[in-house]
């Protein structure tokens, strides 16, 4: 079997498969450069029914950026709000030392702050938000950003339910109202985690877990949940993190502060696997995504922010031809389908107008059915069920090998030139 990246072949391995079984074969490579990628694996054998190829793509990120706003600046680094997540996310500070590449400013910076360029923003008990960043934010979370709120003593509930909850579409996951203060007998426990979410599955381990229980929170803003059942819940059953989804984006509501006023969480083993298991959550969840592609014939299917309506998406087929198909509206969001999947290889995808969606695929893998690559005989009866309707009369091969069945045809011959020559002389009387 052979390994191709890139139109580079990068591994080849022997393998011995026996008749009529599967076989698993491995393989271990890197690329060099984020984006996507393609390529396709191939099995070569004298003696088989053509040349088997599996085609798949790959999009590799190197660094998950993520845009910290620290609402309580200080003088010193440890007082700040934002100084645990950072390490968290980045323990070193080393830009090669982690795959999250945090960057911090201070409110003043966040209007003027282009978000294109991160996967994540992350608000530390920030007093107001400035009304330019609504448009790009709303904007951010439709293409697929991730948003994560931490509540503090400087926030104004007012603002946030203003700007973030009676605006349209809204943001917040719930109306955030009174703040909590509690003595240090009094701190709440941690009540509840829905470990079945995918951001918090690594938290049915119980050391993680016994952890986490542990923290004790004695700041919290009282949030109104509305519909929508919390992820992590205090023990008075007062919601700690709250999700809502917005376009192709998440946001996440933590009811407490980044820091270590409100709670010791940022003191505990589960803070670090916590709050870069949420941000990869926010991101979409994966640094690198395989794509196996679809099998020819069937319909691929895009789904893209509802932006995109009106707008037309260019696929490129393995035979270089073009075709157009429109986008239009499904639902709460915008859809494509393209239906000529009918050559395996590599399909490219381009958006002819206005900025390619976060998270759209440059291109997308097509591979024949499994069958098509089967080479085992099939009997007679198969392939006549296979021709039907079609009348076919089914030829051994063996007959082929003796030269057919052989028919003496000098006589039928000898009849039908007797038949000819009467006719022509009843003919030729007659007329």
């Amino acid at each position: 079997m052979q390994l191709n990246v890139d139109e580079q072949n990068r591994e080849q391995r022997l393998v011995s498969l026996p008749p009529k079984r599967e076989l698993t074969v491995p393989f271990r490579f890197s690329v060099n450069q984020p984006g996507a990628h393609q390529g396709y694996v191939s099995l070569k054998k004298a003696g088989l029914a053509g040349n088997p190829v599996a085609y798949f793509t790959l999009k590799a990120q190197e660094k998950l950026k993520v845009l910290l706003v620290d609402g309580d600046p200080q003088t010193s680094l440890v007082q700040s709000e934002t100084f645990f997540l950072s390490r968290a996310l980045n323990p070193t500070g080393e830009s090669d030392a982690s795959v999250f590449l945090p960057t911090v400013i201070i409110p003043e910076g966040l209007s003027a702050a282009s978000l294109d360029s991160y996967q994540v923003l992350i608000l530390c008990n920030v007093p107001a938000i400035p009304d330019p960043l609504l448009p790009k934010l709303k904007d951010f979370l439709q293409r697929g950003g991730g948003l994560l709120i931490f509540l503090g003593d400087r926030v104004q509930a007012e603002d946030y339910n203003l700007k973030l909850l009676q605006s349209s579409p809204s943001v917040l996951p719930g109306r955030i109202t009174d703040k909590k203060s509690l003595s240090e007998a009094a701190a709440e426990k941690i009540g509840k985690v829905n470990t079945a979410h995918p951001a918090l599955q690594g938290f049915s381990d119980q050391l993680l877990r016994e952890s986490l229980l542990s923290a004790r929170v004695r700041g919290y803003i009282h949030s109104e949940m509305a519909d929508r059942s919390p992820l992590i819940a205090l023990a008075n059953g007062e919601p700690l993190l709250l999700e809502k989804k917005m376009g192709s984006g998440k946001v996440m509501l933590v009811t407490t502060s980044a820091d270590r006023d409100w709670s010791d969480l940022p003191l505990k083993t589960a803070y670090l696997p916590l709050m870069q298991s949420l941000i990869s959550y926010l991101a979409g969840g994966k640094r690198g995504v395989f794509d196996a592609g679809i099998t020819a014939g069937e319909a691929k299917v895009f789904s893209l922010p509802p932006s995109y309506v009106g707008k037309n998406l260019r696929i490129v087929k393995p035979d270089r031809k073009e075709r157009e198909i429109p986008v239009v509206a499904s639902r709460d969001e915008a859809a494509a389908s393209f239906e000529e999947n009918n050559l395996a290889g590599i399909y490219w995808l381009v958006v002819t107008s206005g900025i390619e969606p976060a998270g759209l695929a440059e291109f997308y893998p097509v591979n024949s059915p499994f069958l098509e690559s089967r080479v085992a005989a099939i009997d007679g009866r198969e392939l006549q069920a296979k021709l039907n309707p079609i009348r076919a009369e089914v030829v051994p091969i063996e007959s082929l090998s003796n030269g057919g069945k052989r028919t003496d045809l000098s006589l039928p011959l000898l009849l039908l030139l007797i038949v000819t020559l009467v006719s022509e002389g009843w003919l030729a009387q007659r007329f």
